[in-house]
């Protein structure tokens, strides 16, 4: 038997702590592991998923750690900003964790909990860590993902290089072998080697997976009939959790829009927090948030092409989801996305990233050709349960833990 404990801090809202969360129901199903789920979240999910301690302080976290943390006062620091940061002074503490040692450690997205040099050190001593890439910010100092040139200035420079050299000390404490890093995504799992944080560590590319049994194609018209779908219309998807993230590429979408012959008759379906206005060329219906997986599933059935045009990501789990809905998928080829989407399976990269015009182009191409959208509907479903079911993931975290057991 295995005892593996995963570790989160993750909000619900995002993709995270969902793609986290599912490797764990999928280690569930395992015979000879045993799952436990600490959560820091302050979510719960039944009698194998704990609750951290929450921050001690009624201050929000951000504010809070920044304040208290932060060798720059949080006053002075440029705000807000569009990339995500995250200090590496988190506010775990050793007695958390001490009660629930396991065979191994699998990290997640533990960003404003973790303490790399006090908590992390003492971790890798008692257990060998896994450590599943959600974003960059692992293998980074502050960012999450590659700020903008705006962001890219003092103090934050400073802040990052500091942060750097922290985590660089950190690790060296660590012997290699006792920490794997993992990437969902062919990128991810590359970006540890070139990364001045992790370099040395070794890495292994294990994708998401995704219940196929709760995403799976559904009635079509369930989504037209909400939205009011005119007939003839192709339904475009979308979703982030916050739409007006500049990453999600949803301005770049719109712009694909605006060039698209008015002659084709699109009807988009947004979901997400916020909003965006969309050109009058075609009809628009946001949804809002969806937080039921029944109503994700219908969403992502009744489209005819999901649209992830994000200018940075790693394997979002938006597409393994609509690729198990039978709806094939459109994105920049960036990231972890051609991992997922394959010409002539699945659906369509193009380049260069943020490119309105390629984006419409392609639009226009798939959208074109009935045939071969419903042969893309078809071959989506088949990669999603033959490539990404959670029982393929668990079976290769298994195997894994089990090897890394027997080398330390």
């Amino acid at each position: 038997m295995i005892r593996v404990t995963h570790i989160s801090s993750a909000p619900f809202t995002g993709g995270a702590a969902r793609a986290g969360l599912r490797l764990h129901e999928g280690l569930l199903g395992q015979n000879d592991v045993k799952s436990t789920w600490l959560d820091a979240s302050g979510a719960s999910h039944g009698p194998s998923f704990v609750k951290l301690p929450a921050p001690p302080s009624t201050l929000s976290l951000s504010k809070r750690v920044r304040r208290k943390l932060w060798q720059t006062p949080f006053e002075k620091l440029p705000s807000p900003t569009d990339t995500p940061f995250s200090n590496p002074n988190g506010w775990a503490t050793i007695e958390m964790f001490e009660g629930s040692i396991p065979d191994v450690w699998n990290l997640h997205w533990v960003s404003w909990l973790m303490n790399w040099e006090t908590v992390l050190p003492w971790m890798a001593q008692q257990a060998p860590i896994v450590w599943t890439l959600h974003d960059l910010n692992p293998l980074r100092g502050i960012w999450h993902y590659e700020p903008t040139a705006s962001e890219q200035t003092e103090p934050w420079q400073s802040m990052e290089q500091q942060s750097v050299q922290q985590k660089r000390r950190a690790l060296a404490a660590i012997p290699n072998n006792r920490i794997t890093f993992v990437g969902p995504s062919q990128w991810m799992a590359g970006e540890v080697a070139s990364s001045q944080v992790t370099e040395g560590f070794n890495a292994e590319c294990i994708p998401y997976g995704i219940d196929t049994q709760l995403f799976y194609p559904t009635n079509r018209q369930t989504l037209r009939d909400i939205c009011e779908v005119a007939d003839g219309s192709w339904v475009l998807g979308f979703l982030a959790d916050s739409i007006s993230d500049p990453r999600k590429g949803m301005s770049q979408l719109a712009q694909a829009i605006s060039r698209l012959d008015k002659s084709l008759a699109i009807h988009i379906v947004t979901v997400g927090r916020g909003g965006i206005e969309l050109p009058g060329n075609c009809a628009h219906t946001h949804l809002g948030p969806l937080r039921s997986d029944l109503l994700l599933r219908n969403f992502y059935s009744g489209c005819d092409l999901f649209v992830c045009p994000s200018l940075q990501d790693n394997l979002p789990c938006t597409v393994l989801e609509a690729l198990a809905c039978g709806t094939p998928a459109l994105a920049f080829n960036v990231g972890g996305l051609p991992d997922m989407i394959r010409e002539g399976i699945s659906g369509m990269t193009v380049s260069p990233v943020g490119d309105a015009k390629a984006l419409a182009d392609a639009i226009a191409e798939l959208l074109g050709d009935r045939t071969r959208m419903q042969e893309l509907r078809n071959s989506s479903r088949q990669l999603a349960t033959e490539e990404y079911s959670l029982s393929t993931q668990a079976n290769r975290y298994h195997e894994m833990y089990a090897n890394i057991g027997e080398a330390n």
